[in-house]
């Protein structure tokens, strides 16, 4: 697998938006991602959060790929979600940023 290398040198520590938006249409995240939507077909929130059955439609990355690059092709970093808690989480994280 030929690792996704950015055009941009990390200074900050956190990858410009743009580049996190590009990221996700690579062919190394939709294959990561269809493979974590394979091994948890299930809503890892909604299971947890008293045993909901609910199919996972996305993934999401448990640390951000904007605050933690080097994470962004790491497994363990990943949940699959549904749309509505991954609607839900990302309203919460934005807050709490904007706080």
């Amino acid at each position: 697998m030929v690792a996704f290398k950015p055009s941009w040198t990390v200074t900050t520590g956190k990858a410009p938006k743009d580049k996190v938006e590009s990221f996700h249409q690579t062919s190394e995240w939709q294959k990561l991602s269809r493979r974590k939507r394979q091994d948890q077909p299930l809503c890892e929130v909604c299971l947890a959060d008293g045993g909901r059955v609910t199919a996972a439609q996305l993934v999401h990355h448990l640390q951000s790929i904007r605050e933690r690059w080097d994470l962004r092709l790491t497994y363990s970093n990943l949940q699959s979600q549904c749309q509505a808690c991954h609607n839900r989480i990302t309203a919460e994280e934005v807050s709490r940023k904007s706080n």
